[in-house]
Protein backbone atom coordinates (compact mmCIF):
# COMPACT_ATOMS: atom_id res chain seq x y z
CA UNK A 1 0.00 0.00 0.00
CA UNK A 2 0.75 3.71 -0.53
CA UNK A 3 1.30 5.52 2.70
CA UNK A 4 2.27 9.06 3.39
CA UNK A 5 4.60 10.16 6.07
CA UNK A 6 6.57 13.29 7.35
CA UNK A 7 10.17 14.25 7.31
CA UNK A 8 9.85 13.56 11.65
CA UNK A 9 7.72 10.45 11.65
CA UNK A 10 10.99 8.99 9.98
CA UNK A 11 13.39 10.39 12.32
CA UNK A 12 11.03 9.75 14.95
CA UNK A 13 10.94 5.96 14.09
CA UNK A 14 7.53 6.02 13.67
CA UNK A 15 7.45 4.57 9.72
CA UNK A 16 7.96 0.96 9.81
CA UNK A 17 11.43 -0.27 8.17
CA UNK A 18 12.24 -3.49 6.95
CA UNK A 19 11.49 -5.89 3.92
CA UNK A 20 7.97 -5.34 4.24
CA UNK A 21 8.60 -1.30 3.64
CA UNK A 22 9.62 1.40 0.97
CA UNK A 23 10.69 4.73 2.27
CA UNK A 24 11.04 7.16 -0.72
CA UNK A 25 12.07 10.75 -0.15
CA UNK A 26 9.65 12.86 -2.52
CA UNK A 27 10.69 16.62 -1.35
CA UNK A 28 12.44 19.15 -3.90
CA UNK A 29 15.54 19.51 -1.53
CA UNK A 30 16.75 17.00 0.53
CA UNK A 31 15.91 17.11 4.24
CA UNK A 32 18.33 17.93 7.06
CA UNK A 33 19.27 15.14 9.35
CA UNK A 34 17.91 12.25 6.96
CA UNK A 35 20.79 9.58 7.07
CA UNK A 36 20.90 7.22 4.03
CA UNK A 37 19.75 4.24 6.41
CA UNK A 38 16.83 6.04 6.80
CA UNK A 39 15.36 5.83 3.62
CA UNK A 40 15.75 3.52 0.52
CA UNK A 41 15.35 6.28 -1.79
CA UNK A 42 15.30 10.18 -3.00
CA UNK A 43 13.20 11.00 -5.46
CA UNK A 44 12.89 14.52 -6.45
CA UNK A 45 10.69 13.83 -9.57
CA UNK A 46 8.16 13.48 -7.22
CA UNK A 47 8.01 16.88 -5.88
CA UNK A 48 6.60 20.06 -7.48
CA UNK A 49 8.32 22.15 -10.17
CA UNK A 50 10.89 24.90 -8.44
CA UNK A 51 8.57 27.50 -9.67
CA UNK A 52 5.92 26.10 -7.46
CA UNK A 53 7.40 25.09 -4.76
CA UNK A 54 9.51 28.38 -4.43
CA UNK A 55 5.92 30.35 -4.68
CA UNK A 56 4.61 28.44 -1.86
CA UNK A 57 7.69 28.96 0.18
CA UNK A 58 8.22 32.57 0.10
CA UNK A 59 3.74 32.81 0.49
CA UNK A 60 3.92 30.87 3.95
CA UNK A 61 7.14 32.58 5.05
CA UNK A 62 4.72 35.49 4.14
CA UNK A 63 1.79 34.73 5.93
CA UNK A 64 3.14 32.15 8.29
CA UNK A 65 -0.22 30.32 7.04
CA UNK A 66 0.63 26.86 5.81
CA UNK A 67 -2.28 25.71 4.05
CA UNK A 68 -3.79 29.44 3.08
CA UNK A 69 -0.58 29.34 1.29
CA UNK A 70 -1.16 26.11 -0.38
CA UNK A 71 -4.35 28.00 -1.71
CA UNK A 72 -2.99 31.22 -3.07
CA UNK A 73 -0.15 29.96 -5.18
CA UNK A 74 -3.00 27.47 -6.85
CA UNK A 75 -1.36 24.42 -5.47
CA UNK A 76 -3.80 22.10 -7.10
CA UNK A 77 -4.09 23.86 -10.23
CA UNK A 78 -0.30 23.71 -11.06
CA UNK A 79 0.96 20.78 -9.48
CA UNK A 80 2.06 17.80 -11.83
CA UNK A 81 4.78 15.27 -12.27
CA UNK A 82 6.96 14.92 -15.67
CA UNK A 83 7.71 11.82 -17.28
CA UNK A 84 10.37 10.99 -15.20
CA UNK A 85 8.17 11.31 -12.04
CA UNK A 86 5.01 9.26 -13.50
CA UNK A 87 7.53 6.63 -14.40
CA UNK A 88 8.94 6.56 -10.80
CA UNK A 89 5.14 6.51 -9.44
CA UNK A 90 4.24 3.84 -11.83
CA UNK A 91 7.33 1.73 -10.56
CA UNK A 92 6.28 2.10 -6.55
CA UNK A 93 2.43 1.57 -7.50
CA UNK A 94 3.41 -1.87 -8.86
CA UNK A 95 5.33 -2.38 -5.72
CA UNK A 96 3.16 -1.42 -3.49
CA UNK A 97 1.08 -4.57 -3.88
CA UNK A 98 3.54 -6.48 -1.87
CA UNK A 99 4.82 -3.81 0.43
CA UNK A 100 4.00 -0.56 2.23
CA UNK A 101 5.79 2.60 0.24
CA UNK A 102 6.00 5.30 2.22
CA UNK A 103 5.92 8.60 0.47
CA UNK A 104 7.92 11.65 2.60
CA UNK A 105 7.74 14.89 2.62
CA UNK A 106 8.60 18.00 5.19
CA UNK A 107 5.02 18.39 6.08
CA UNK A 108 3.21 17.85 9.22
CA UNK A 109 0.58 14.90 8.73
CA UNK A 110 -2.86 16.46 8.65
CA UNK A 111 -1.61 19.50 6.68
CA UNK A 112 -2.04 19.99 3.13
CA UNK A 113 0.69 18.27 1.22
CA UNK A 114 1.70 17.54 -2.27
CA UNK A 115 2.50 14.20 -1.07
CA UNK A 116 -1.63 13.50 -0.75
CA UNK A 117 -1.99 14.63 -4.59
CA UNK A 118 1.08 11.84 -5.14
CA UNK A 119 -1.32 9.06 -3.55
CA UNK A 120 -4.35 10.31 -5.28
CA UNK A 121 -2.66 10.47 -8.59
CA UNK A 122 -1.05 6.68 -8.14
CA UNK A 123 -4.26 5.21 -7.74
CA UNK A 124 -6.04 7.10 -10.64
CA UNK A 125 -3.62 6.78 -12.96
CA UNK A 126 -1.80 3.61 -12.60
CA UNK A 127 -4.63 1.51 -9.18
CA UNK A 128 -2.66 1.91 -6.20
CA UNK A 129 -3.47 0.58 -3.21
CA UNK A 130 -3.61 4.03 -0.98
CA UNK A 131 -4.23 4.91 2.79
CA UNK A 132 -6.93 7.30 3.03
CA UNK A 133 -5.24 11.15 2.86
CA UNK A 134 -6.51 13.88 5.21
CA UNK A 135 -7.40 16.52 3.38
CA UNK A 136 -9.41 16.78 0.27
CA UNK A 137 -8.24 17.99 -3.01
CA UNK A 138 -11.38 18.81 -5.10
CA UNK A 139 -9.53 20.68 -8.17
CA UNK A 140 -6.96 18.07 -8.50
CA UNK A 141 -9.35 15.56 -8.37
CA UNK A 142 -11.03 17.37 -11.30
CA UNK A 143 -8.26 17.64 -13.58
CA UNK A 144 -7.42 13.83 -12.93
CA UNK A 145 -10.39 13.16 -14.36
CA UNK A 146 -10.26 15.24 -17.33
CA UNK A 147 -6.71 13.67 -18.11
CA UNK A 148 -8.29 10.17 -17.91
CA UNK A 149 -10.94 11.17 -19.90
CA UNK A 150 -9.37 12.49 -22.63
CA UNK A 151 -7.79 9.33 -23.77
CA UNK A 152 -10.40 7.47 -23.56
CA UNK A 153 -12.89 10.03 -26.14
CA UNK A 154 -9.73 10.05 -28.73
CA UNK A 155 -10.36 5.61 -28.68
CA UNK A 156 -14.36 6.16 -29.14
CA UNK A 157 -13.31 8.83 -31.77
CA UNK A 158 -11.52 6.19 -33.64
CA UNK A 159 -13.78 3.42 -32.81
CA UNK A 160 -16.44 5.60 -34.53
CA UNK A 161 -14.31 7.09 -37.59
CA UNK A 162 -13.81 3.28 -38.03
CA UNK A 163 -17.72 2.20 -38.08
CA UNK A 164 -18.40 5.38 -39.83
CA UNK A 165 -15.53 4.17 -43.00
CA UNK A 166 -17.89 1.48 -43.28
CA UNK A 167 -20.83 3.10 -43.93
CA UNK A 168 -22.39 4.39 -46.97
CA UNK A 169 -24.13 8.27 -46.94
CA UNK A 170 -27.69 6.49 -47.13
CA UNK A 171 -26.75 4.38 -43.70
CA UNK A 172 -26.58 0.76 -45.86
CA UNK A 173 -23.07 -0.89 -44.69
CA UNK A 174 -20.79 -1.07 -47.41
CA UNK A 175 -18.97 -3.98 -48.38
CA UNK A 176 -16.09 -4.94 -46.46
CA UNK A 177 -12.47 -5.19 -48.20
CA UNK A 178 -12.96 -9.36 -48.02
CA UNK A 179 -15.86 -9.41 -49.08
CA UNK A 180 -14.66 -7.15 -52.39
CA UNK A 181 -14.91 -9.06 -55.50
CA UNK A 182 -12.64 -7.87 -58.27
CA UNK A 183 -14.52 -6.62 -61.10
CA UNK A 184 -15.00 -8.89 -64.24
CA UNK A 185 -13.47 -8.08 -67.43
CA UNK A 186 -16.07 -6.51 -69.50
CA UNK A 187 -16.28 -9.01 -72.46
CA UNK A 188 -15.79 -6.89 -76.21
CA UNK A 189 -18.18 -7.93 -78.76
CA UNK A 190 -16.86 -8.67 -81.75
CA UNK A 191 -17.48 -6.22 -84.25
CA UNK A 192 -19.30 -6.95 -87.48
CA UNK A 193 -17.65 -8.03 -90.88
CA UNK A 194 -17.96 -5.30 -93.11
CA UNK A 195 -20.00 -6.73 -96.04
CA UNK A 196 -18.06 -7.56 -99.29
CA UNK A 197 -18.87 -5.71 -101.99
CA UNK A 198 -20.58 -7.58 -104.88
CA UNK A 199 -19.15 -6.53 -108.67
CA UNK A 200 -21.56 -5.22 -110.90
CA UNK A 201 -22.39 -7.24 -114.13
CA UNK A 202 -20.15 -6.56 -116.86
Amino acid sequence: MLRQASVSDLIMDRVSRGKKSHVVIAMRRYPRFINRELRDEYLPSLASDHELFEDWLATKRRTGDHDGAFAKVKFEDRFELGEEGLENLERLSRLSRGKDVYVVCQCARGQRCHREMVLLLAHERFGAPIEPVANAYPRFVRKLARAGARPARAATARRARRAGAYRRHDGSARPSEASKVAPRARSRAPRPRPRSRRGSAA
